[in-house]
């Protein structure tokens, strides 16, 4: 029974290894700014995305009009997700990364 566990518990572990660095490795994130503005936008941009061979996940927040898609990059870039988007009729434009950063720091205290 110990042999049996032991059998298991290294099957798990290697498939973890091997599927977890097959997937990193493909697995990138875009943040897009849109002139979505409504809940019907952001169906209409969602759905579409989702359509794209290669989207893991997308989802939109309205407060800041941004568009975030993780995606595999060896099937979709982001020139086609832009593409995409401003075919539905919403602007389209790739935030900086220093502008993420930006965002995700903490205000200075006096």
């Amino acid at each position: 029974m110990k042999n049996v566990v032991k059998l298991f518990s290294t099957a798990l572990i290697a498939f973890t290894l091997i599927f977890g660095a097959t997937y990193a490795a493909d697995n990138a994130k875009v943040d897009i700014k849109t002139s979505a503005y409504s809940w019907m936008c952001k169906n209409k941009i969602e759905t579409n995305i989702n359509k794209l061979d290669g989207i893991q996940d997308c989802e939109l927040d309205l407060a800041t009009k941004t568009l975030t898609v993780k995606y595999d990059d060896t099937k979709v870039n982001t020139s086609k997700i832009t593409e995409v988007i401003e075919d539905l009729g919403y602007d389209a434009e790739i935030k900086p990364e220093c502008e993420k950063m930006a965002n995700t720091k903490e205000p200075k205290q006096r």
